[in-house]
């Protein structure tokens, strides 16, 4: 009788089709989770790219129209949350317009004015004050009945962009 239960095949243990469906519930669960996780991150890491780069912005100002007396500003406060630069157009017809960019970083004062139609000024993760101005042309027109100097109105187009 020995000799007979030496051939005699045992039935394999099997997995029940409830384990089974659970186990591959889990790994779809897995295989989500983990490509959810994947689009993030790359999504993260090309921001971040565009951020060191500086190719990712931000319009404050999009062809606002002023009118101005001249020398007299407009002034717009804007928060930058890394570093970068803004770039300020201000178009008009004669008055070549003053543009103006003030901050505090860490302890230091930023304040740098240039005048021109298209500039550009760095900044640091801060509060941004701009201001954009009607310079005096100096033609010193004077009104001859009153004596006093004739203002002149302009009219200026700006725009504002922060680059970070």
């Amino acid at each position: 009788m020995s000799q007979t239960n030496a051939y005699i095949i045992k039935p394999r243990k099997m997995v029940t089709r409830n384990v089974a469906v659970a186990i591959g519930i889990v790994c779809i669960v897995l295989i989500a989770g983990l490509c959810s996780a994947m689009v993030y991150y790359t999504v993260t890491i090309n921001d971040r790219d565009q951020i060191v780069n500086l190719t990712k912005s931000t319009v404050w100002v999009n062809n606002q129209t002023i009118t101005q007396p001249e020398g007299s500003t407009t002034n717009w406060t804007f928060k930058a949350d890394y570093a970068g630069y803004i770039s300020v157009q201000v178009n008009n017809s004669t008055v070549p317009p003053s543009t103006e960019v003030v901050y505090n970083y860490q302890g230091v004062n930023y304040d740098q004015q240039l005048e021109g139609t298209t500039e550009a000024f760095p900044v640091m993760p801060s509060d941004i004050e701009i201001e954009v101005g009607n310079a005096p042309i100096g033609i010193g027109v004077t009104n001859i009945t009153t004596g006093q100097q004739i203002l002149f109105a302009e009219n200026f187009t700006v725009s504002i962009i922060y680059y970070y």
